[in-house]
């Protein structure tokens, strides 16, 4: 999985990662607006509230202010809320203050220094930037002036005297960064400034930084084209995404919405995001939730290797004692989830699925939910919940709500404390989601359907878009790292039926939220019925490198007259995979059936059987070993997806939120069937968007659909149709 993308900086940006503080933070609130008023030259990154760590002194180090530049390197502002009266001395480095303050002695300057080089030492394990990271130290005081300074006898001439930027210069030094530049301590010198490619590590190491990945390792000296294009993949780590940096490092007081497409790196966010937070506030109960199982290893792999590389090893992701918890929704026998953990502090007894016979999961747990805000008042136990999958955790049916609100939501919101008691609505609930891969319900998961029409205020509305701090309080993301352009937008395009001669079923209806998105609308107008309307999606959009990597197909759809010969197919060409181009059946390739779940277990069966034939071990999820079909006399293994050695087949429920390089569709005829249900779309759109690399697509019989997925392959990213209002609007 990555996050980035090959946006570049173009002048200065600014990220305030929390909007409430404790001591010093009005003095840093005055210093901060004044860096964002005075940097207008050159082009670089300020931060208020980076942290760092350094393995050398096993230590983590906030720093007031970052100052990334691109010419200067970096610069630490270590700011001091203090009055001229609280100092009694400066003797050297260290400033002894009056009987009393909290502590007998201040080293702003030396405080500084080891901030700069928790980063530099990072930066000098990169080839790039060996030695070639300039940096520099200063002390704000921006409750003290120069003449005060002066008249107490701390004398800028004195030899001890640590370079400061006080009030009055503050005030009336028209270029920050010039200042800084000819004041500032310099603790290491560079011989020249940074080239592109040196700028592009820096910020990479600085603002975002990727955990160590393992590719897997080939034992064959030899690798086939496909099995080289999979190693790229998996080593491929593009520019910084200013839009994640932002979202992973700021810690919003109040509600947030993540709205983000398949592939765009919303799990990986909330992982990083959770980490920092953890870091940065130790105390804090934070919880990670999603819905789908098969996820567990997925996200309590991120989280740990998140932890360990911000904390420099020194901290990993421990279930059993750490106050950041990876939860499952619902909660199991021996693994808690939200909802049992909140029936727990609530003193209540959690329902399971078996209380609800002929429900859905979702429905189940939504019923469960509702039922406990009925019984009980919910005990405020979290500082912060984040939830992925939001689309998979909203219910269509009234009559399970809560009060008119979404009951899984309402209830994590109920769980939450309050950081402020002058405004007990602002709760950190964190939440994000993609409308097209929810597999049951067609509601939206906005602010209004989780929070109500009341608190719907608290993001956007009568309340504006921002925090303090200018941290949004919605997010949309238009970029995918996972899936190749022409693969993605094929799968909006049949998710949406785009190209439908009956007009589209789903999707968006102003030319804003689609380049919200990542589209560009180059014809038509969408206010008009009846309009030509042509859409196409930019590389930019979609930087996955697979077609640097391979020149052939990356998708095609094949429909054979017999279930029979489609599988045989299938298991003819996944046998080339592992024995010709030696592909790992395990995670390098994944089969996907589509249908109900009477048609996914059918069709399941059928796959395994043919693959028993061909000689290719398969794997179900949940199945306690290989070549096995899990049955309700045996133990299962929910959290599980994959196996070594075998090529897993898995429904699209199980399938959600997994990805491959190589990935097989198959059963499309059960969505031709009945081409008109958006769920039944959204299908065929989440298992499309489970590949990295190569996507084939296969069904039975013959039917008009067939020829809605050929024009959809044809026209390679970019699309032009007539325009309808669809059944299902989902603009912001």
């Amino acid at each position: 999985m990555v996050a980035a993308t090959n946006n570049q900086v173009v002048a200065w940006k600014f990220i305030e990662t929390e909007s409430t503080g404790g001591t010093g933070y009005q003095g840093e609130r005055i210093v901060w607006d004044t860096v964002r008023q005075k940097l207008t030259q050159g082009e670089g990154i300020a931060i208020w509230g980076y942290r760092a760590f350094s393995q050398e002194e096993r230590s983590r180090r906030e720093m007031d202010i970052l100052l990334v530049s691109k010419d200067l390197g970096l610069a630490i502002i270590e700011v001091k809320s203090i009055a001229i009266n609280d100092i009694k001395k400066v003797e050297a480095n260290r400033w002894k203050m009056i009987p009393g303050f909290y502590k007998e002695y201040l080293a702003p300057i030396e405080q500084a220094e080891k901030q700069a080089f928790s980063i530099i030492n990072r930066c000098d394990r990169n080839s790039f930037l060996y030695e070639k990271v300039a940096a520099r130290v200063i002390v704000a005081l921006p409750k003290i002036t120069r003449r005060a300074w002066r008249d107490k006898g701390f004398d800028d001439n004195h030899l001890t005297c640590p370079p400061i930027i006080f009030k009055d210069d503050l005030e009336r030094q028209p270029d920050l960064l010039d200042y800084i530049a000819n004041n500032a301590t310099v603790i290491r010198h560079a011989a020249s400034t940074l080239n592109d490619q040196q700028w592009q590590q820096l910020l990479k190491q600085v603002v975002s930084p990727i955990p160590n990945k393992t590719p897997p390792v080939s034992q064959k000296t030899t690798l086939s084209p496909r099995s080289q294009a999979i190693v790229h993949l998996h080593e491929w780590i593009s520019d910084v995404d200013w839009q994640q940096t932002e979202i992973g490092m700021q810690i919003p007081p109040g509600p947030q919405r993540i709205r983000g497409t398949a592939g765009s790196g919303k799990t990986l966010l909330l992982c990083q995001k959770a980490a920092r937070m953890h870091l940065r506030h130790p105390d804090w109960d934070i919880a990670l939730v999603f819905f789908t199982r098969s996820l567990y290893n997925l996200i309590i792999e991120l989280v740990d290797q998140w932890l360990r590389y911000f904390s420099g090893g020194e901290v990993c992701y421990n279930a059993k004692s750490s106050k950041l918890k990876v939860l499952h929704a619902w909660g199991g026998t021996n693994q808690p989830g939200l909802y049992s953990t909140i029936c727990k502090a609530s003193r209540v007894q959690p329902k399971n699925v078996s209380h609800f016979p002929n429900f859905t999961p979702e429905t189940a747990l939504a019923a469960a939910c509702r039922d406990l805000l009925e019984v009980t008042t919910i005990p405020p136990q979290f500082d912060a919940i984040l939830i992925d999958e939001g689309q998979d955790l909203i219910i269509d049916d009234d009559a399970l709500k809560f009060k008119g609100k979404q009951p899984f939501y309402w209830m994590a919101y109920q769980a939450l404390r309050s950081p402020e008691a002058n405004t007990p609505e602002l709760r950190r609930l964190i939440w994000a989601y993609d409308e097209a891969q929810s597999l049951n319900s067609l509601v939206i998961p906005t602010s209004k359907q989780v929070l109500g029409s009341e608190l719907s205020q608290i993001i956007g509305g009568s309340s504006g878009g921002f925090y303090l701090g200018k941290i949004r309080k919605a997010h949309v993301l238009k970029r995918s790292y996972r899936t190749p352009r022409c693969i993605l937008a094929a799968a909006q395009a049949l998710g949406m039926g785009l190209l439908r001669p009956e007009g589209m079923l789903a999707g968006i209806t102003n030319k804003k939220d689609w380049e919200r998105i990542g589209y560009q609308v180059t014809q038509g107008d969408f206010r008009i019925p009846g309009a030509t309307i042509t859409l196409t999606r930019p590389q930019e959009n979609s930087p996955n490198p697979i077609r640097t990597l391979w020149d052939k197909e990356l998708i095609s759809f094949q429909f054979y007259s017999s279930r029979q010969a489609e599988l045989k197919a299938l298991a003819n060409c996944i046998k080339h995979n592992i024995e010709d181009e030696k592909l790992n059946p395990s995670q390098d390739i994944l089969v996907i059936v589509l249908g109900n779940s009477f048609e996914t277990k059918k069709l399941q069966e059928q796959t395994a059987n043919h693959f028993l034939d061909a000689g290719i071990n398969y794997y179900i999820p949940t199945a306690p070993t290989i070549n096995f079909f899990p049955d309700n006399r045996h133990n299962v293994f929910p959290n599980r997806f994959w196996n070594p050695d075998s090529v897993t087949i898995a429904g699209i429920h199980r399938a959600k939120g997994n990805e491959a390089s190589v990935v097989y569709v198959v059963g499309l005829d059960y969505i031709a069937r009945n081409e008109s249900n958006i769920t039944a779309r959204n299908q065929l759109f989440t298992a499309m968007t489970r590949t990295r690399g190569w996507l084939y697509l296969s069904g039975i019989g013959n039917y008009p659909m067939y020829q809605e997925i050929r024009q959809v392959i044809q026209s390679d990213s970019t699309f032009t149709f007539t325009f309808q209002r669809p059944k299902r609007d989902v603009s912001e």
